[in-house]
């Protein structure tokens, strides 16, 4: 989260929450586009926090995964 610039809530669990943007439904768009890209989090908009997903730590390999998903995730979203 840091490394993409994304608020979070720091964990003492094998998880974090982060903040996906300020769009209602951030986090369900980008667990959709995550998704499609192979990634699974979770969304936790049940709990309130619709702007926001759960993703578990993995494996070294899995979470290199995740981030680089991520980070095409929010290149494309920020391309007008």
């Amino acid at each position: 989260a840091d490394e993409l610039n994304l608020p979070y809530v720091p964990s003492w669990g094998n998880f974090l929450l982060i903040k996906m943007g300020d769009a209602a439904d951030a986090g369900m768009q980008v667990f959709q586009a995550l998704l499609a890209k192979g990634v699974i989090t979770r969304p936790v908009a049940n709990y309130g926090l619709p702007q926001w997903l759960r993703i578990s730590v993995g494996t070294r390999e899995e979470n290199a995964k995740c981030i680089q998903a991520m980070r095409q995730v929010i290149a494309a979203a920020s391309k007008p």
